[in-house]
This record gives structure tokens, C-alpha cells and sequence, in this order.
């Protein structure tokens, strides 16, 4: 440096094939080596021992020449895509700022001790020397010893050494924040600064928990075009909560670009490449002018604030605070224990063998989150065999690559995988890593036997192995907690939904059933008789909702049929009356005493049908005049009516309110009223939800229910997030609902079900997740949260009943837009189980313990619903010709959007239901267009990152053109 030459640190052990290309690009003059130095072979090039130069003295003064601020500096190899190392040149005046910068925001005016962790042929290797050489600080070498980096030598060696600083990757930062640290470890330990690798938050938890704030942690990113680091991030102890790390904002000088392919800055929250603007750059690359010219552009140009911009290969967007969220890459570039690794770069060396057609190379994460390389072989016919192939293969890759590309692990293939676009589907290669085959075995005890026979009356009779996953073989949502509900009937043990997805096989359930506690506390008995009853958490929401405007029928839960001329009013009307006499739930009235919620069960009620005349009038002003608002006070709180629209054509509209009735209710409704017209006879109810009623009042006093309390506080911890929706509310909005309905085909989506169905994943879980995706692209937010209902029915007694059971859950999720979908999905399932297994917990207790901690009181904590509606239809309703489903055009919503699915035969059904106040029909017919599009996008290839799919076609940028903003 101060002969105003390059300096360029190599590793002497790296492959000579390596070696020789690194020497021929940078056309070598001297090295300044050992001994033994391997350099000592090439000629042409002057080679200086280290033991020589320290022994050379000179009485002579130093003449040095005149620096310049543009001056090439260092040079630094990374990994580089073609085979061939890329040379980053680093510039005099860009190192100088960055070291400066470090020293003044860190305040590193002392002569503290810095750790020397980083292998000198890394750039991030400047920090560590330099910051402490130009602040009089002290450089601490750690032993050369191989055994060095693990926490048995590492700990004690920076207690003893008295760290001030250290600049280390994330690997390392685990490999010191072990689980036996203690608050006496680390005493003069000012600053960790940490850069890359992805940071994991969940590791940060135990490291606050003992050191709390004292010692600041830092991310760091940056490239080594761009000089060292160029933006941070001060890390909090509540960041250990969050979903990710973020990286922060710029360091000085620099500005941090999120762009489109035009060059143009995205607006906030939409993805773009990340551009890093300043004039502290390198110089570009080693003898690559071309490539130099491709990732170094002009930005403002033609302006006094003309400067270059960089295009880091990384996917970002701007958020509302300023910073910025890194969220994938656009190339096959991934970080080893931080050092930047081309994987195209490995698979071109292994692809140039004999017998090798094709490689593909991947980073894999264990569960120790351990890293490493596994290579792919696509082999050719011929006479090698696997041993022959990769041993071929090693011996290359040993001869042509340093240690931290080689691959750990080679597998050899006659074919890969491929998804339907024709691309290698990597996600199953990733478990052809570890495939297990398991045997089918039949039970081989007691409990095992009637565990069999529980899920083959869910199920259905067919063949089940004991190590047969449920949900591989048809089980659902909504089967699970009929098999919850059987399980304790039978065997006295309430297992919960949580515990039950962590042992889906009957040998589990068997294991878990064997050591498990029985208890009553689930058990319902039948209620004493009495005047009043109890009501439900559910129904006290209704009255509740009910009271505040007693004139809507947005509570009103209707249907229709159009029935065929044979049909007997007389018997319908007989039927129903049954139906009222079976289920008290019809015989129920509610009112206030002593100012508490009660409900009344009235002991018979006799029940006529109305008659409606529309031959004069449309069916839709028919239908209007009787859906109409219910009195609760008064029984029965159902209503039905036969519209004649001609002679010959009837429709029949039953109507209930939801204070007694909820969406599986009305399945049971109607599958029971065609069983009585069919004079079949109906097993008699041992229970009423009357007695479900009083069941849940004693229990939302119990441990059990208040153990929930504490997951749902942990799901709102923080800032709860508010859907900005891209639409403008009108003014003097209404309640007035419209609908659209659209179909899928199941064939678009058979081979993503089935890839998770493997997994344990129901439908639910799948189309909840590309729903949740479409909102994260709608509204250009992370953190959302989406209404989704539970059936309620956690006891088999009540499977029958009818009433208002279900339960709406607030899924709260954070979008990790660097996960794949198959991984988001397996995320978001294990969130909508934990869910579940907590549904006890009423929905209105959720809204009151977050509004208890927090100023600012929030009535709903979402505006947008997801539905899916897997109820098991009874052969006499799918069959029946006599009944057909009229659809009813319009009614009354709660919130701005639902979505509600279910599954057909050869489709999937949903059905938008929105409100008029927030969206025009052409708004929705806009959205169905685009959550199709993103379905498809996921069928065609479910490998993908999050990422690829929102900003394929850079959607969340237009949307707000699309969608009428209601002015």
C-alpha cells in the first residue's frame, strides 16, 4: 500500500487449477510468501520471503509516492457463475470511507480490542485490521488451531482476551452464543457486528434473555463492489420476536435504490432489484469490462448529483419506515457461513466430466441449521457405476475449487425431477436427501384395534396401516376434530389439536393415548331444567352485534331451493314442525335479566309456512320482502316461506338467525328435513346446545381455558397491523353485500395438493395460504391478519346438534417472502393447528386482551374472512332432484371481503362476497382474475420463493389502476 501498489491476499492451499487462472487474470509481478510457498513455480513472477523482508534493514529514508484518492487498492476473488473467478478492484478513497464511517457511528475512540475472526482472503477481513490499526487499538489473533471455532475454546478465549469488538458472520455468532452462557461471560464486550449471512431472530432470544442491551448487535450488508458494508441495522432485544432481520438504512453517502427495470424507484412496499447508489464503489472488475458496464451504472446522469449505481442481484422493497427488506435473489448466488458461492460455478465443473450429462447443485439448511452443498447427478449410460462417478467427480471438484464450494454430499440420478414448466423441481430432490419407505403394519394391541375402527368410521372402511398418515388418506380439517372428539369419548383422554398433528398415525395416537391422563373436563352433561339458561360466548357476540342495529338482517342466515311440483306443502310443513320439536335451538328466545344474557327454551311451538305470491313481482323482490330482521325475544327464530313464481314453479326459503344456527347447522338442517320428508326416523339427541351452553360457562372458568388465553396474546404481541385495502371507502357506507362465483379445477391443483397432502397438509391449509399470499399482493403488506371459522365442535356428542358452535379464529401471519410456497404452506399449517387447538378461547376475549394492553381500542381485528366449507354432505342431500340449490343474489356483510371454498367433484367452488361500500363488481371480477393467476402461478410450480410469484408480473404495482377506488 504504501508503494501505491495492489494488494491482493491468496490462499496459497487453494486447487492449482484455481490457482492458475486467479495468477494469469491478474498478470502477477511479485508475491511476498513463505518458504514453501507453491508460487515459487511460476515464472515471470518475482517472489519475496516474508523471513527475508523482516530481516532487511535500510538507513536510507522512505520515498512514497503520491496516493490518489481514485487509486486501485486491493483486489478480492468471489465465486463467479462462468468457472472462472471474478477480481473485484478496490478503490483507495471507498475503503478510507467506510472505515471512517464505522469508527464515528460506533464511537470507537478508545484503543479497544478487535477480534480477528475473518480468514484474510475474505475482504471483510479491512474491517478487522484496520479499524483498530487507525484508532490504536489492538488486534486479537485467535489460535491457529483447527478446534478453535466451537464454544468450548472460543467462549473462554474472549472472556480471557477481553474483546471489545467483533466482526464475525451469523455462523460464527452461534458458535459463541451457546446455551450455557451466563451474564458473568462477555464483560468488556461492547459491539458484535454481524453481516453475510440471513440472521435467525429466534437465536437472538436466549442471547437477550442473559445479556439483555448491553451489547449491541449490528447487521450488516453490503458487497465487495460496493466497498465492505453499506447499510445497517442496530439490532433490539424485541427484534428476537419478529419473522426476520431487517438490514436497515443506508450507511453516509450512500442511498439505498429500489428499482424496476426501467431504473425507475418502486414506490414503497413493492418488490424491485436493490440498487446500491454511491460514489464509494469499487473499481469494477478484474479484466471484465463488460461485466463491469452491467452491474455499475450511471444514475443522475447529466446532474451536478451524477453518481453510479450498483445492482446487487438482490430482490427488495422500501418500507414505510425507511428501511429496507431484502427478499431473495434473481440468480443461483446463496452465502456459505457468509462467504458468496456461485452455484452455477460448482455445476460447471462437475457438468464438463465424462459420464456426468448434468449437475445441479443446492444449499441445504438442517435442522441444526448447519449448512452444506449437495450436488445432483444427472449420469449418463455407460459402463461406470455411482461409486466410479463420484469418485470422478470429488477428484475434480478437489482439483478446480476451494474447500468452502465443495460439496458434501453427491447423489447420483438417471433422471431429475421436473415440475410442469419443465424446470428441475429442487424441492424433491431436497427429500430424495433423506427418503425413508415405510412398511405397512397392521395394529398390534387393543387401543391400536379401536383406534382402527375410529378411523375407518371417519374415514370410511377401507385398508389403514397403523403407520398410515390421517391426512394422507382423506382425513381434513374438519375430520381431525371429529376424530378429537371420538378419541375422548372413547378413551377418556382429550389430546389436543396441536399434539394430535404431531402424532398423525394410529401407532402414535396409540403411544399418546397409553400415557395420557384421563379427565372430565371436556365431558357435557345434560343441563338441570329451569327457567333460564346460560348463553354461550358465541351467542352473546350475536346479541351483542344484533343490538347495535336490531333493524339489519346482516345476522340473517337464509336459504333456498327450487322445488319440484310434486312436492306436498303439507309435508314440508310437517317435517319442520319435527325438526322444531327435535332441536330446542328453534325453541329459543334470549333476552336481559338482571342485565345479564339469557336464553329461554320454550317446550313446543307449533310452526306454519308462509305463502308469497310473486307471480306479479321478480323472485328477487320476493325474496326481499321476506328475509327480514328477527326478534329475538321471540320464538322460533326460523322462518320459512314457499314463493310461487308461476304455476309451476315454487322456490322454498328457509331463514334463521345466527344467534342459533351456524353454517354446519344448516347442512344438519336440511339433510335431517329430507330424511323426515322420506319418512326415514332420526337417532334421538342425548344432548341440546342448551347444555353445551352451560357446559362452556363453567368452562371458560377453568385453567384449561385460561392456558389459551396466553397463546393468543403471544399471536398479537406488538403493533397490531390495520389492511389497507386499495379502494376508497364511500361516504354513508351500508351493509349492502354483493357476491361473485368462480371455480378452479381440481387438475390444476392435484399435484400441489398432493405434494403437501405427504406432508400432513389439508386443502384448507393450502388454499388459505395462496389466499393469504394474494392479500399480502393486493395490499402490499407482511403482516396481516385474516378471520378464519372453526367448526366449534371439539365433543363428539354435538356433532349432531344444531346451534351456533363456530368459533372465528384471527390468524395473524407475517409474509417470509425468501420461503418457498411448499415451506410458507407447512409455516402457515402449523399456525392454523396451533389455532385450532386454542378455538376454545372466544374470539370476543381475544378483542378484549389486546385492547387491555393497548391505548388505542380496536373493535375487529380483521377485515378480510377466508372460509372453507369441507362439510360432509349427506348421499339423500347430494342426490335429491325434488331440492335444487337456488342461489340467493345479495344480502347483508359484516366485513369488506370473504372468500368461501369448497370442494366439488371435478372443481373447486368459492365465492366472493363483498361489500358495495368498499368494492364495484368490476373491482371483484379484477380480483378473481388476479388470485387465479397466482393459483396458477403455485400449481405450475410450487417450488418457487413467495418472491417469484408476487413480482413475476410485478402485480401489486397496478393494481390500484385496476381496482376502482369508489370515489
Amino acid at each position: 500500500m504504501n508503494a501505491r501498489c495492489v494488494f491482493v491476499p491468496i490462499d496459497d492451499k487453494m486447487p492449482r487449477a484455481r490457482l492458475d487462472k486467479m495468477v494469469e487474470s491478474l498478470k502477477l509481478d511479485h508475491i511476498i510468501t513463505f518458504r514453501q510457498s507453491c508460487f515459487k513455480d511460476y515464472n515471470n513472477v518475482y517472489c519475496y520471503e516474508y523471513d527475508d523482508i523482516l530481516q532487511l534493514r535500510s538507513e536510507q529514508p522512505v520515498k512514497y509516492p503520491t496516493y490518489k484518492e481514485d487509486d486501485d487498492l486491493y483486489i478480492y476473488f468471489t465465486s463467479g457463475s462462468t468457472g472462472v473467478p471474478k477480481g473485484v478492484v478496490g478503490r483507495n478513497e471507498s475503503l478510507l470511507q467506510f472505515l471512517k464511517w464505522e469508527i464515528s457511528e460506533f464511537q470507537i475512540d478508545k484503543p479497544y480490542k478487535f477480534s480477528q475472526f475473518i480468514s484474510p482472503y475474505f475482504d471483510a477481513f479491512l474491517r478487522d485490521i484496520f479499524i483498530p490499526l487507525l484508532t490504536g487499538g489492538v488486534i486479537c489473533i485467535p489460535p491457529k488451531n483447527a478446534s478453535f471455532f466451537s464454544p468450548e475454546e472460543m467462549v473462554p478465549w474472549i472472556d480471557k482476551t477481553e474483546i471489545n469488538y467483533i466482526h464475525c458472520v451469523p455462523s460464527v455468532f452461534r458458535v459463541f452464543n451457546k446455551s450455557d452462557l451466563n451474564s458473568i461471560n462477555y464483560k468488556e464486550l461492547k459491539c458484535v457486528l454481524l453481516s453475510g449471512e440471513k440472521i435467525n431472530p429466534s437465536e437472538l432470544i436466549k442471547w437477550y434473555e442473559i445479556f439483555g442491551s448491553r451489547i449491541q448487535l449490528v447487521n450488516l450488508y453490503g458487497a465487495t463492489e460496493t466497498t465492505m458494508i453499506r447499510s445497517f441495522y442496530r439490532i433490539n432485544p424485541e427484534d428476537a420476536k419478529k419473522q426476520k432481520i431487517p438490514i436497515g438504512k443506508p450507511i453516509a453517502d450512500t442511498e439505498l435504490l429500489v428499482a424496476n427495470n426501467n431504473l425507475e424507484k418502486c414506490q414503497p412496499l413493492v418488490p424491485g432489484d436493490l440498487y446500491i447508489v454511491t460514489q464509494y464503489t469499487s473499481n469494477g472488475y478484474l479484466n471484465n469490462q463488460e461485466l463491469t458496464s452491467t452491474k455499475f451504472l450511471r444514475w443522475n446522469t447529466g446532474t451536478p448529483n451524477e453518481t453510479t449505481a450498483y445492482k446487487t442481484g438482490d430482490r427488495a422493497r422500501l418500507m414505510p419506515d425507511g428501511s429496507i427488506d431484502l427478499m431473495g435473489r434473481e440468480d443461483k448466488q446463496v452465502k456459505i457461513n457468509g462467504i458468496r458461492v456461485e452455484l452455477e460455478e460448482i455445476e460447471n465443473v462437475i457438468s464438463k466430466l465424462d459420464g456426468v450429462t448434468s449437475a445441479v447443485v443446492l444449499k441445504v439448511v438442517d435442522e441444526s441449521l448447519s449448512e452444506q452443498l449437495v450436488a445432483f447427478l444427472l449420469i449418463s449410460d455407460g459402463d461406470e457405476d455411482d461409486n466410479e462417478i463420484k469418485k470422478k467427480v470429488l477428484d475434480s471438484v478437489h482439483k478446480h475449487l476451494p474447500k468452502y464450494m465443495l460439496p458434501s454430499q453427491l447423489i447420483c440420478l438417471k433422471e431429475f425431477p421436473l415440475l410442469s414448466n419443465g424446470k428441475v423441481n429442487t424441492k424433491q430432490l431436497e427429500e430424495l436427501i433423506n427418503t425413508i419407505q415405510s412398511p405397512i403394519i397392521n395394529p398390534t394391541n387393543e387401543i391400536e384395534e379401536v383406534i382402527l375402527g375410529i378411523w375407518q368410521e371417519i374415514l370410511g372402511s377401507k385398508p389403514i396401516s397403523i403407520t398410515d398418515s390421517f391426512h394422507s388418506i382423506g382425513g381434513n380439517s374438519l375430520s381431525i376434530m371429529r376424530l378429537i372428539g371420538r378419541l375422548y369419548k372413547e378413551f377418556g383422554v382429550r389430546v389436543g389439536l396441536n399434539e394430535l398433528f404431531n402424532n398423525l398415525t394410529i401407532e402414535k395416537q396409540a403411544k399418546l393415548i397409553q400415557k395420557s391422563t384421563k379427565d372430565n373436563l371436556y365431558v357435557i352433561n345434560k343441563a338441570e331444567i329451569k327457567e333460564y339458561y346460560n348463553t354461550s360466548s358465541a351467542q352473546e357476540n350475536m346479541y351483542y352485534n344484533y343490538q347495535l342495529d336490531t333493524s339489519s338482517s346482516a345476522l340473517n342466515l337464509p336459504l333456498a331451493w327450487k322445488i319440484g311440483k310434486d312436492v306436498d306443502l303439507t309435508k314440508i310443513e310437517d317435517a319442520l314442525n319435527k325438526i322444531i320439536d327435535r332441536h330446542e335451538a328453534f325453541r329459543t328466545s334470549f333476552k336481559l335479566e338482571n342485565d345479564k344474557l339469557v336464553q329461554k327454551i320454550e317446550a313446543q311451538i307449533r310452526f306454519e309456512i308462509e305463502e308469497i305470491d310473486a307471480t306479479s313481482i321478480s323472485a328477487k323482490e320476493a325474496l326481499s320482502s321476506f328475509i327480514r330482521p328477527f326478534d329475538l325475544s321471540v320464538a322460533p327464530l326460523l322462518r320459512c316461506a314457499v314463493i310461487w313464481l308461476n304455476k309451476d314453479s315454487r322456490l322454498l326459503v328457509m331463514d334463521t338467525h345466527h344467534i342459533i344456527c351456524d353454517g354446519m347447522s344448516q347442512v344438519i338442517l336440511f339433510s335431517e328435513f329430507l330424511q323426515i320428508l322420506n319418512g326415514q326416523s332420526l337417532p334421538p339427541l342425548s344432548l341440546q346446545y342448551k347444555d353445551f351452553a352451560e357446559w362452556e360457562y363453567n368452562f371458560r372458568i377453568s385453567q384449561a381455558y385460561i392456558a389459551s388465553r396466553e397463546f393468543w396474546l403471544t399471536q398479537f404481541e406488538g403493533e397490531i397491523p390495520r389492511l389497507s385495502l386499495p379502494v376508497v371507502q364511500k361516504e354513508n357506507s351500508s351493509e349492502v353485500g354483493r357476491k361473485e362465483i368462480f371455480e378452479l379445477e381440481k387438475d390444476r391443483l392435484i399435484p400441489v395438493l398432493e405434494m403437501l397432502k405427504d406432508e400432513g397438509v389439508t386443502p384448507y391449509s393450502v388454499l388459505f395460504s395462496m389466499f393469504f399470499m394474494y392479500i399480502s399482493q393486493l395490499t402490499g403488506q407482511d403482516d396481516i391478519i385474516i378471520g378464519s371459522p372453526s367448526s366449534g365442535r371439539t365433543q363428539h356428542e354435538i356433532e349432531g346438534v344444531l346451534g351456533m358452535f363456530v368459533k372465528t379464529l384471527p390468524i395473524r401471519r407475517q409474509i417470509e417472502l425468501d420461503l418457498t410456497f411448499k415451506e410458507f404452506v407447512l409455516a402457515s399449517h402449523k399456525l392454523l393447528v396451533k389455532a385450532n387447538s386454542h378455538q376454545v378461547y372466544d374470539l370476543s376475549d381475544i378483542v378484549r386482551d389486546v385492547n387491555d394492553a393497548r391505548a388505542l381500542i380496536s373493535r375487529d381485528l380483521f377485515e378480510v374472512l377466508f372460509i372453507f366449507q369441507n362439510f360432509q354432505k349427506s348421499p339423500i342431500s347430494a342426490s335429491n332432484e325434488d331440492f335444487k340449490r337456488y342461489e340467493l343474489d345479495e344480502g347483508n356483510v359484516k366485513h369488506p371481503l370473504t372468500l368461501f371454498a369448497n370442494e366439488g367433484g371435478d372443481v373447486y367452488h368459492f365465492r366472493f362476497e363483498y361489500s358495495t361500500a368498499f368494492f364495484t363488481q368490476a373491482d371483484i371480477q379484477t380480483i378473481i382474475n388476479q388470485f387465479k393467476q397466482l393459483v396458477f402461478k403455485i400449481a405450475d410450480d410450487p417450488e418457487k420463493k413467495i418472491l417469484e410469484y408476487l413480482t413475476e408480473e410485478a402485480p401489486s404495482s397496478h393494481i390500484e389502476e385496476e381496482i376502482s377506488f369508489n370515489l
